[in-house]
């Protein structure tokens, strides 16, 4: 498992494009598992008011990655 300060030593990004806190399983070449701690402080979630739905409060999905299946 890497943590935050391995992952900076290798990811040259920085706030606030650094979307990895904790990788928890890596293959290089093939695939990564890695984890984002999502906190109401995220700039996506500055302008949404109090008073909004719960569904407004959802990750935006250009910022997720979604597992992707290859065939042999």
């Amino acid at each position: 498992m890497l943590n935050h300060q391995q992952i900076k030593a290798f990811n040259p990004q920085r706030y606030p494009i650094a979307l990895l806190d904790r990788v928890v399983a890596l293959s290089p070449g093939e695939r990564v598992v890695a984890i984002k701690a999502v906190t109401a402080t995220e700039a996506c979630y500055r302008d949404i008011p109090d008073s909004s739905d719960i569904g407004a409060l959802a990750y935006p999905l250009s910022l997720m990655t979604e597992p992707q299946n290859r065939s042999s």
